[in-house]
């Protein structure tokens, strides 16, 4: 039977073909896969055939590609972490900060009704943060957005191997939380002058034995008879040993308090000091004074030379069937206020017993000062005086001071002696007035009983 040549030329193609396939396996696939209508003998146009096989089918995988980091983008600037961060071990401390605060949104509804300190948007190792070693803890306040009070306190922890988190506390703000056993420590509060700035300075003189402490400072100012917070340290400073420490002084400029046009003179501020592990908080050491009172210094290194406040907490609570014994505790004084009648008062302290505080202060006549003839301790509504040594008379206000509480009369040749009142209830720390009169009658601030109780 005859052949066509077009038959002919066919089938030597076709022979040709398969023997160049044979000899060229990798080519061969890829032949393979073309459509057998764009074969060609062209080496030029075999090469564009393959690219174009991967450019044409590769097309929606670079698509979805394309899709992917996109989505990788977005995660990554909704979760604030690196690429590298989802391997074990690497979450670093700027992702669990962020882990941290989208906790506490998520506990308190959502960004929409919730928004954390500012403490908590910025760089992580200026968030108030406690190194746990195997997590961080957080303690920040929130509340709602544009809102001046940050009503809610969260605490969370972010574990670093993981990232699980654990919300240990979301509630109100708490003014004090957790006490723990036998921390003895001291507060010193200055102001300098050169620079209207606070300066804050903590002795820890003994602790319990727990894992490593940081320590961290709040400032609060008094506003239309409420405690106010106005500033909270963002650094928090490591407590590393059980031994006796003093902490580096932290200076607060009055203008980062946020308080406006205040009346220094009349401006009122408590700081206090907290310690913080493990997802506790515990209240070493509060302070209330008037900012005028407070000791003035030239420079921060004088802060050491500053008299101080010193907090013993025993609280050695312990029940036995139905009884309770509650420990003593005993608050150091060491402010003191100058009259200008030429009079010093100085707060000696106040010692706590189950249900009574003793209250204890030092009248100094100086030379410039002229016979001293009574003195009188405000004391608030809620007082109740137990005794008082020497014997004092209450009064209700008295006529020259003007106000209200315990009044004592020295007698002749006075110079200088120590006064104590005992009151029924385990009053905080607040501030009162005190007043001397010699041929006039001097007033000041002091610290003294407030109407506030103190935990059991």
């Amino acid at each position: 039977m005859s052949r066509s040549p077009a038959l002919l030329g066919k089938r030597l193609l076709t022979a040709t073909s398969l023997a160049l396939l044979t000899t060229l396996p990798v080519a061969a696939n890829a032949f393979a896969l073309s459509d057998s209508s764009s074969v060609s003998q062209d080496g030029k146009t075999q090469q564009w055939l393959m690219a174009d096989k991967d450019d044409k089918d590769d097309k929606d995988d670079k698509k979805g590609r394309g899709n992917d980091r996109n989505r990788d983008r977005d995660d990554d600037r909704e979760r604030g972490r690196d690429r590298d961060d989802d391997r074990k071990g690497r979450i670093d401390l700027n992702r669990a900060k962020n882990i941290a605060r989208q906790a506490a949104e998520a506990a308190n509804g959502g960004v929409s009704v919730y928004r954390a300190a500012a403490s908590m948007h910025g760089p992580a190792k200026l968030s108030p943060f406690v190194d746990n070693g195997d997590s961080w803890t957080w303690t920040f306040l929130g509340g709602r957005p544009g809102a001046s009070l940050t009503a809610i306190e969260t605490v969370v922890t972010v574990y670093k191997e993981s990232s699980r988190v654990v919300v240990v506390y979301n509630g109100a703000a708490r003014s004090a939380t957790t006490r723990v056993n036998s921390w003895n420590s001291l507060l010193r509060v200055a102001r300098l002058v050169d620079q209207n700035s606070l300066v804050l300075q903590l002795d820890v003189l003994d602790r319990p034995a727990v894992n490593a402490a940081s320590a961290f400072y709040e400032v609060y100012a008094r506003r239309n008879n409420r405690w106010v917070s106005v500033y909270r340290t963002n650094a928090t400073q490591l407590v590393a040993s059980s031994s006796q420490v003093s902490l580096t002084p932290v200076v607060i400029p009055i203008q980062q308090l946020g308080l406006g046009n205040v009346d220094l003179s009349r401006l009122e501020l408590r700081t206090v000091a907290y310690a913080s592990y493990g997802g506790q908080q515990v209240v070493l050491r509060e302070s209330v004074q008037r900012y005028q009172s407070l000791t003035q210094i030239s420079s921060v290194q004088q802060i050491s030379t500053v008299s101080a406040t010193t907090t013993t907490t025993t609280d050695t609570t312990t029940t036995t069937g139905s009884t309770t014994s509650t420990g003593t505790s005993t608050v150091s004084g060491g402010q003191t206020v100058t009259l200008t009648n030429g009079y010093r008062v100085t707060f000696r302290g106040v010692s706590y017993s189950s249900n009574t505080s003793t209250w204890r202060y030092y009248v100094e006549e100086l030379p410039v000062a002229q016979d001293l003839s009574n003195w009188v301790l405000g004391l608030p509504a809620c007082a109740q005086v137990a005794s008082a040594s020497p014997k004092g008379e209450r009064v209700n206000p008295d006529p020259n001071a003007r106000i209200s509480g315990i009044k004592w009369q020295p007698g002749g040749g006075f110079v200088q002696g120590e006064f104590s009142v005992t009151l029924n209830g385990r009053w905080a720390v607040g501030t009162t007035t005190v007043a001397v009169k010699g041929p006039d009658v001097a007033r000041g601030e002091l610290a003294g009983p407030s109407c506030s109780t103190l935990n059991q």
